[in-house]
C-alpha cells in the first residue's frame, strides 16, 4: 500500500465519492473548430505570437486555459475585451481581477475567472429556440436512445474481460452544446497604453460536443490503488485509507458528469 500526503486528500475523497455514490458516468468529448491538440489532448489555438491551450477536464466541465507569449516582446491580455459565450450569453473574465494582465516574453498567464460548462445539469443540456431568447431543456439520454452505438471495450480495472459502453456522435449542426471563447491580446509598452492599442490580436475559438459516452463508474475510474493518507488537524495526527483511481479517460478535450443511476 502506498502512502500519500494531505494535499491530495481532496482529490482522493472526490474519487471515492464518485465511485461509491454514482453508478454511471457521462463522458463528454469536445471538438474545436480549426483547433489542434497536444499530447494530452488539450485543445490548442495559436499563431506565430500567441498559443492558447484549453483544458476542459473537470466534473461538469470547466473552461480553463493558458495564454502563452511566444515572442521576445511584452504582451497584454485584455480581459475586459475577452469573453466566454454560451447559448448567446456573454460572460466576462475580469470580475474582481485586473482588466489587463502582462505576459512576459516566453511566459504565460491563466484566465482569472473559470466558467463551468454544464453546472448542475447532470442529465440535461439547455438550448435556445431560433429567436435565441426562450430556453428549452433537452435531455441527452444515450443509454435509452434507439440510435445509440453500443461498443464492447476492455475493462479498465481488470487485466481481461469486456464491458459495454453506449455512445452518440454529433457534428456542428446537431450537437447538444456549443460554446465560444473570445480572447483579445494587445502589444503595447505599458498596460495603460492598451486602451487604444496599435496592434490587436483577437482569437475567437469555437467548440462543440462531438461525442457522448455513458459507462459505469467502475469503467470510468479505472484501476484503483490503495493508499494511506497522513492527516494533521492542529496538533493531532491521524491516518486513514482511500483509493486513488487511474482515470484512463482523462483528456484535455473532455469532461464528465456523474449520473445517479
Amino acid at each position: 500500500m502506498k502512502k500519500i500526503t494531505t494535499k491530495l486528500v481532496a482529490v482522493t475523497m472526490a474519487l471515492v465519492a464518485l465511485s461509491s455514490c454514482n453508478t454511471w458516468v457521462k463522458l463528454i468529448e469536445c471538438e474545436a473548430v480549426g483547433g489542434t491538440k497536444d499530447a494530452a489532448k488539450n485543445i490548442v489555438s495559436e499563431n506565430d505570437q500567441i498559443r492558447i491551450t484549453y483544458d476542459l477536464w473537470d466534473r461538469n466541465g470547466t473552461l480553463n486555459y493558458t495564454v502563452y507569449n511566444k515572442t521576445d516582446k511584452p504582451l497584454y491580455v485584455n480581459w475586459y475585451k475577452s469573453a466566454y459565450i454560451e447559448s448567446g450569453r456573454k460572460y466576462n473574465f475580469n470580475g474582481a481581477a485586473e482588466s489587463i494582465t502582462f505576459i512576459p516574453p516566453k511566459s504565460y498567464v491563466t484566465n482569472p475567472v473559470s466558467y463551468v460548462l454544464l453546472d448542475g445539469q447532470s442529465t440535461t443540456y439547455f438550448t435556445t429556440n431560433k429567436s435565441g431568447s426562450k430556453m428549452t431543456a433537452t435531455n441527452v439520454d444515450v443509454r435509452n436512445d434507439p440510435n445509440k452505438t453500443t461498443e464492447e471495450v476492455a475493462k479498465t480495472w481488470k487485466k481481461s474481460g469486456k464491458i459495454k459502453v453506449y455512445s452518440k456522435t454529433y457534428d456542428m449542426e446537431n450537437t447538444p452544446l456549443k460554446f465560444r471563447n473570445y480572447v483579445t491580446v494587445t502589444v503595447c509598452a505599458e498596460a495603460n497604453e492598451c486602451a487604444t492599442p496599435s496592434s490587436i490580436m483577437s482569437f475567437d475559438n469555437q467548440f462543440y460536443v462531438k461525442k457522448i459516452t455513458e459507462m459505469t463508474a467502475k469503467q470510468f475510474n479505472g484501476k484503483g490503488t490503495k493508499v494511506k493518507i497522513n492527516m494533521k488537524r492542529g496538533a493531532t495526527k491521524t491516518k486513514t485509507k482511500a483509493i486513488i483511481y487511474s482515470y484512463p479517460y482523462k483528456s484535455g478535450d473532455s469532461f464528465y458528469i456523474p449520473l445517479a443511476n
